[in-house]
């Protein structure tokens, strides 16, 4: 299963544009704020690049490979836990015994995701979940985001999402909605080349009890 993560993830990373800053995204991190005043739960929050949560620049999805030939897909940006307490940002680690999980609250039609390690598809319908996968109450996974085959370069999908945790140890996050941006296949890039440049830079905001809420 290993391996046919590793195919499936590197088809599609191949195919991710990375030539221009519009694809040097950082991952989204997922943290809890303090706890509000008279809310007895902590509030999940994300952490990210500010105009990626706010539908104000495009992930590019691109031609995809094997298993996602005809569909137009990329793997970042990827979703992984705060790794410590960031008192000053006013963000925390989760709570032990979390299960922190993707909601759909909508799709635009034509779009959807992939599970990176079976390939089937995940978030299927509004209201559907899926749980981040993680080890030592941490995690990091990359999810394909993808639209269908027939779409034309230029289509531009949404998806609105939410931070949930299905432990029930923290409220939801508030709604959040990048968009997505069908370009044309990129010249060959090799795959460390690719993770170093989406890593490169980062522009934080929260969504969160003070933040974004869902995209324009």
């Amino acid at each position: 299963m290993q391996l046919k993560r590793c195919w499936i993830i590197g088809g599609v990373m191949l195919a991710a544009t990375a030539a221009t800053a519009r694809a040097q995204h950082s991952d989204l991190e997922v943290a809890r704020t303090d706890d509000p005043p008279g809310d007895p739960l902590p509030q999940l929050a994300l952490e990210g690049p500010e105009d990626i949560l706010n539908c104000v620049e495009s992930i590019e999805i691109s031609p995809g490979e094997g298993l996602f030939e005809g569909y137009f897909v990329n793997a970042l940006p990827g979703w992984e836990s705060i790794e410590m307490d960031e008192p000053d940002e006013g963000v925390f680690t989760l709570l032990e015994g979390h299960q922190a999980a993707l909601k759909r609250i909508s799709f635009s039609n034509g779009f959807g995701m992939f599970d990176p390690f079976s390939g089937d598809p995940i978030l299927t319908s509004d209201g559907a979940t899926v749980a981040f996968p993680q080890e030592d109450g941490a995690f990091h996974i990359d999810l394909i985001y993808a639209a269908d085959p027939g779409s034309q370069i230029g289509d531009t999908f949404t998806a609105t999402y939410q931070i949930v945790d299905l432990a029930g140890l923290h409220a939801d996050s508030e709604e959040f909605t990048p968009c997505f941006e069908v370009v044309p296949e990129p010249g060959a890039i090799s795959l460390l080349a690719v993770a170093g440049l989406l890593r490169f830079g980062r522009r934080r905001s929260r969504v969160g009890s003070d933040s974004l809420g869902a995209g324009s």
